[in-house]
């Protein structure tokens, strides 16, 4: 599971050890929150674009398999070497 960030942490934890007054948790706690939430969105966004790349390249071989088997189909030979 994803955290927010090491210094909203840090801070936190400061807090939590009394070394940082703890009328600033609430807003170490809110940052921290916000910045889980940012590396969520993150992560969903980038493995939307490898999905999408994955797709393309998906589409890239299908389109060169279909080429492919005109090639043959046009040659004759029927023989999968023969492009």
């Amino acid at each position: 599971m994803l955290e927010g960030s090491t210094v909203t942490q840090l801070l936190t934890r400061l807090v939590k050890a009394g070394l940082l007054d703890k009328r600033h948790a609430r807003r170490f706690a809110l940052i921290s929150a916000w910045a889980e939430l940012l590396g969520y969105c993150g992560n969903v966004a980038l493995n939307a674009l490898r999905i999408a790349a994955a797709l393309e390249r998906e589409q890239a071989l299908a389109q060169e398999l279909l080429r492919r088997k005109k090639a043959r189909s046009q040659d004759g030979s029927g023989l999968p070497g023969a492009v």
